[in-house]
Formats: C-alpha cells, sequence, structure tokens
C-alpha cells in the first residue's frame, strides 16, 4: 500500500538518480520523499539490497525475471513506468554474417518476444520500470 510505501526504505541506483521522483509522480503518490535511502553504484547491488530486505527498488523488468518468478523478489504496487531508455541490438547494415551473430539475435528476439507475450505473474508491459522489494 502507499501507507507502507510512506515507511519503506527506498534504495536507489546512482546512474537513475531520478527514477522514484518520476515513478512517485506517473503513480500519483505525493508526500514521499523521493530522495531518501540507500544509494547504489549499480542495479545487481540495488537488487541485492532489496533482497536482503533492506528496502524498495525500482528495476527493468528484464533484470528481475527471474528474480519474480522464482520468489526471490515481489512487485507490490500495480503501476508501470515507461521510460525513454532502450537497448539496441546492432550490426551491420545488410545483416550478421556469421552464424553465432545470428543464432544470437534470434534469440534475444525470441526472449523479448516470450517475455512480453505471457511471463507468468508479469503484465505485458515491455519495456517498464516497476518497484520491487524482496
Amino acid at each position: 500500500s502507499t501507507e507502507d510505501l510512506r515507511a519503506a526504505t527506498l534504495i536507489h541506483v546512482l546512474i537513475r538518480i531520478g527514477q522514484w521522483r518520476n515513478w512517485l509522480d506517473a503513480a500519483g503518490i505525493v508526500g514521499i520523499d523521493a530522495e531518501r535511502g540507500p544509494k547504489f553504484e549499480n542495479t545487481p547491488l540495488a537488487l541485492e539490497a532489496a533482497m536482503a530486505g533492506i528496502g524498495v527498488a525500482i528495476a527493468n523488468r528484464a533484470f528481475v525475471t527471474d528474480h519474480l518468478r522464482d520468489g526471490r523478489l515481489v512487485i507490490p504496487f500495480d503501476h508501470d513506468l515507461s521510460t525513454d531508455s532502450a537497448y539496441y541490438l546492432l550490426y551491420p547494415k545488410h545483416g550478421p554474417k556469421r552464424r553465432s551473430a545470428i543464432a544470437f539475435r534470434e534469440w534475444i528476439r525470441d526472449v523479448l518476444e516470450s517475455e512480453r507475450k505471457g511471463t507468468p505473474g508479469l503484465h505485458d508491459l515491455l519495456p517498464g520500470q516497476r518497484p520491487v522489494k524482496a
């Protein structure tokens, strides 16, 4: 609940320091200091802190799918935050030539498509950032 979030420690990732403010604003939640809480160098460290019970973190779904499936993390709110962030797979204009590059391209497409279509317990939006906690 929003009241639980008010009492929770907000976990931050330094390179995405405004995430909590953006998420709280988009969710329409007021009265929470979006700057409070520990700041970690990267997302894996922030997720480890969340799994250790230190607080609540925001993460891109692609980084937490396995953690959600096996119950190490949960999604406490039904609010996604869409961002302009993206990952790009780049290769020469006429396509990859090596079989390994082609296999990787097909694998990453399959993974993203399966995530989008029906990861158990997750919403269909990709990308999205949601608070997660242990």
